[in-house]
């Protein structure tokens, strides 16, 4: 191939790549500021679309800042700050009624019941004195010729009738038969002669007829004699019991006139004594009437005093106890009071609060509004700087492109010369 056909070759190559290159970087920078256009119209409509959705709320909280700004935040309390005040009346009344209470009760401390404890102790003073002398005499008399008088009555001895007691005590009838009696004795012996001198008469002196005759005769003069002893020993018997009654109702007749003439002497004695001592009785009673009458009055005296003391002090414990009340009373006007004013003041402090936390919401509504719209005017500016600055560079770097792509024409055609020659001494020809 000739060295002209290679060096032309070569260079309109560059020329056409060169121009290839400059031409894209022309497009590419038109399509680039028609997309930086395009982004930057976008970014500018949703600016202004969100600026009209949050300029309703930025209204809105300009209204409330001015309302704000125009709010008196303590109307419509003033009323209820009086009604709070005006109720110290009540607890300047209390603190009156207190000081009078506190007066009673100082009084009721002092209250010292002196009258009546002057008279209960002239009651504690009354002794009772005469009436304790009196008493005193009649505890002295002792009745002392009336126990010596029954003291012998008591020592009066009946032992004089008491020996004939023993001895009719002891007598008993007790008749025993005697047949060793003398008398008993001669009766049956001359009973016994004079039978046998009458069977010795007849003949018949040993039999069976003689031996119960003796016999017969034996018996009839024992029974004869047995009721000759009983009758002997009942007379003596009888006799004995007679002088022994006798004995003792002359013992017994002269003990009881004595012991009755003591006894006469002790019943005088006791009535003079009991006479004597009537008689101090009497006096310790009238005594102690009239000590006792006495001591009636002086108790009538402190029971009255006690009870117009005990009157004064219930007055001052009334008075105590009113004004106790009087101040509960006045207390309960305070706190009723209070009570109503501060529920008024917090109802209406609440309602306040609430309007002005519904203007506070609004404002701040406004202001995030507005703080909103400011940040997207920022991000949309910066968005749009952003954008500018993609274009520019975008651009530059065309320009640079299109520069670099002159350039290189302008190379590839300075170096055309030397490139043929090259191509001239390579290839021969």
């Amino acid at each position: 191939m000739p060295a002209a056909a290679v060096v032309g070759a070569a260079v309109v190559g560059g020329i056409i790549s060169s121009q290839a290159q400059s031409n894209a970087a022309g497009r590419a920078a038109s399509a680039s500021e028609r997309a930086a256009q395009t982004q930057a119209t976008t970014t500018w409509n949703m600016y202004n679309q969100s600026r009209a959705d949050l300029e309703l709320y930025r209204i809105h909280g300009g209204r409330a800042l001015q309302q704000l700004s125009e709010l008196n935040a303590s109307e419509g309390l003033g009323q209820y700050e009086q009604a709070i005040s005006d109720a110290g009346k009540y607890i300047n009344r209390a603190e009156g009624v207190q000081a009078q209470g506190a007066n009673a009760l100082d009084k009721l401390g002092g209250f010292r019941f002196a009258d009546t404890e002057n008279a209960v102790n002239a009651l504690g003073r009354f002794g009772f004195e005469d009436t304790k002398a009196a008493e005193a005499n009649l505890a002295r008399f002792n009745f002392a010729d009336t126990r010596a008088a029954q003291q012998n009555l008591a020592n009066f001895d009946f032992s004089g009738s008491q020996k004939y007691i023993d001895q009719l005590e002891g007598l008993n009838f007790d008749f025993q038969f005697d047949e060793n009696d003398p008398v008993y004795q001669w009766r049956q012996q001359e009973n016994q002669r004079r039978v046998e001198q009458a069977l010795a008469a007849r003949g018949g002196y040993d039999s069976t007829a003689a031996v119960n005759l003796l016999s017969r005769s034996g018996m009839e003069l024992q029974a004869q004699e047995v009721e000759r002893q009983r009758q002997a020993y009942s007379e003596q018997y009888g006799n004995r019991l007679n002088q022994l009654s006798t004995l003792y109702g002359q013992s017994t007749d002269l003990a009881s006139r004595q012991y009755g003439q003591l006894s006469d002497v002790a019943q005088q004695t006791a009535a003079r004594e009991g006479a004597q001592y009537g008689q101090l009785s009497d006096v310790a009673g009238r005594v102690a009437a009239r000590e006792g009458a006495q001591y009636g009055q002086l108790a009538d005296v402190a029971g009255r005093t006690a009870a117009r003391e005990g009157a004064e002090y219930a007055q001052l414990g009334d008075v105590v106890s009113g004004t106790n009340q009087a101040f509960n009373r006045e207390l309960d006007l305070y706190n009723l009071a209070t009570n109503q004013a501060t529920t008024g003041y917090n109802i209406a402090a609440s309602n306040r609060n609430l309007e002005l936390n519904r203007l506070n919401t609004l404002a701040g509504m406004g202001q995030n509004a507005a703080a909103q719209t400011g940040a997207n005017a920022i991000n949309a500016g910066a968005q749009l700087v952003g954008i500018s600055q993609v274009n520019a560079n975008n651009q530059q770097n065309a320009i640079l492109q299109q520069g670099a792509a002159q350039a290189n024409l302008a190379q590839t055609l300075g170096q055309l010369p030397a490139n043929y020659l090259a191509a001239q001494y390579y290839l021969g020809g």
